[in-house]
């Protein structure tokens, strides 16, 4: 599972005035270990929207085995993230849903994602990403959106009263936390994921009729919720021969 490592947030403190907690931060072990628990737990006001509601993240489920089994350590506390990378689009085919998301095809994003072998139905390795293989365009392909209000699952603007990972499937206290990577699957948006429909996999926000997003040309930019849905899948996409124009 991804969460092991570290996010992509850690490596850019260094370029936000964080260089001391970077530096903090054992990058040698697996981001949720006991060693980083202290360090993941500090409040980043540049990783947070100002109108998500006052939600922290209860609990780190600690990496504690080789096969990443249950049952997890509980080591504590990790401070949120209302932004997080895009790796792709699960394309469905007819007749299939959602909910399979290791054997559903996955159309590549910015970020490099796990290729899938179809036969022996594993994944197989992380394939990394460059600008160079964004054929799209730079101004073209989303890099990272916004999913806020995570480890709450909010659907269609309503939070959900369920407990928290690991009974459920939905994000998990791991998924939002800064310093730890969100498994792959919560980075991967389906098809027919609308804005603000929900915060599990898709763009969600707390502002009104919005979602915020960063390019890969370095551009922010708001994308209306009533966008047409082909447009929003063409800009998460990086090399599938289509551009989406959002404004």
């Amino acid at each position: 599972m991804t969460y092991s490592f570290h996010s992509w947030r850690v490596p850019i403190l260094q370029f936000l005035d964080q260089q001391p907690l970077y530096k903090l931060l054992d990058l040698s072990a697996a981001a949720p270990t006991q060693a980083n628990a202290a360090n993941l737990s500090v409040e980043l006001s540049i990783f947070k929207c100002p109108s998500t509601p006052n939600v922290r993240l209860e609990h780190i489920a600690g990496f504690n085995n080789a096969a990443n089994l249950p049952p997890y350590n509980d080591i504590g506390p990790a401070a949120r993230s209302d932004y997080d990378a895009v790796a792709g689009l699960h394309r469905l085919p007819p007749g299939t849903t959602g909910s399979n998301y290791d054997t559903t095809p996955v159309l590549k994003g910015a970020w490099g994602i796990p290729e899938y072998d179809a036969i022996r139905e594993v994944r197989i390795r992380l394939v990394d990403a460059r600008l160079r293989d964004i054929a799209d365009g730079l101004s073209n392909t989303i890099l990272i959106g916004e999913k806020a209000g995570r480890p709450n699952w909010y659907l269609d603007g309503k939070l959900l009263d369920l407990p928290s990972f690991p009974q459920i499937p939905g994000p998990g206290d791991n998924e939002a936390a800064w310093g730890i990577s969100s498994k792959i699957w919560a980075m991967i948006p389906s098809q027919d994921d609308k804005i603000n429909e929900q915060n599990s996999s898709g763009f969600f926000s707390f502002h009104n009729g919005i979602a915020n997003f960063a390019y890969a040309d370095g551009a922010t930019k708001s994308i209306s919720e009533s966008v047409d849905q082909s447009v929003l899948n063409a800009v998460i996409t990086r090399s599938n021969h289509d551009s989406g124009t959002t404004d």
